[in-house]
């Protein structure tokens, strides 16, 4: 049985036991969440990420939650947003669902919040346009690694410099592969460190395991639902 993938969730909320509850709530189907109390602090981290979900408070410092709702959905239509908000505007639920923004009340019910992820999953299953996304959401270092070629000739790289290059990207790959919950940002510095080592034609050594550090990298993504496992037929 495939497990279901880690989503990133961004939750914005000026208050601090409301963020608190929320990442409680979600935090043991082992999701990737970022809990700020400002509009500005969580647009600091969308160059950074890319959020499949969304909570926010209506009433956020500089920014109404609807109006940050509306801004996130327009820069990635396939967020999931939903307001969880205590403002008793009437006119917030009506608004909300204009922008295709799940409204919640406070107090709400955990099970409201589950559903938000469960509509998402839902989505996705359901969209033909999602689904080869969810399967290579990652570039797949065995497919494109013979591209990169050594475009800039033969560098030289210095023994001591490809060394630390092989020792900093494995240790990057055995926390990938190790720890519980994925993270994004060590990903993406084990992605740039092979592809950097690719180009610079270092050749690191096979892993006890008898992988090279790219088939390693392709396989963590696999494990993680990033990427298709290997096939020798395309079309699979």
């Amino acid at each position: 049985m495939v497990a279901e993938p880690q989503l990133h969730v961004l939750v914005i909320d000026d208050d601090e036991d409301v963020r608190q509850l929320l990442v409680e709530i979600l935090l043991p189907d082992e999701h990737q969440i970022f809990a700020v109390g400002s509009a500005e602090e969580g647009l600091q981290l969308l160059p950074y990420h890319t959020f499949h979900v969304a909570f926010l408070d209506q009433n956020l410092p500089g920014m109404e939650g609807l109006v940050l709702g509306e801004f996130l959905q327009k820069n990635n239509p396939d967020m999931k947003v939903a307001l969880v908000t205590g403002n008793d505007d009437p006119r917030l639920p009506r608004l909300g669902e204009k922008l295709g923004i799940k409204f919640i009340a406070k107090p709400f019910e955990v099970r409201s919040i589950l559903d938000v992820i469960d509509e998402y999953r839902h989505a996705t299953l359901e969209s033909t346009d999602l689904m080869p996304l969810r399967a290579d959401r990652h570039p797949t270092l065995g497919d494109h690694r013979a591209s990169f070629g050594t475009a800039f000739g033969d560098l030289n790289v210095p023994d001591r410099l490809q060394e630390k290059m092989i020792r900093a990207v494995r240790s990057i790959l055995t926390e990938l592969r190790t720890q519980r919950r994925y993270d994004e940002r060590e990903r993406v510095q084990a992605y740039a460190g092979l592809v950097a080592m690719t180009v610079l034609g270092i050749d690191p050594p096979k892993l006890p395991s008898g992988l090279t550090l790219f088939e390693e990298y392709d396989a963590i993504m696999v494990r993680h639902g990033l990427a298709r496992a290997f096939s020798d037929d395309p079309d699979e």
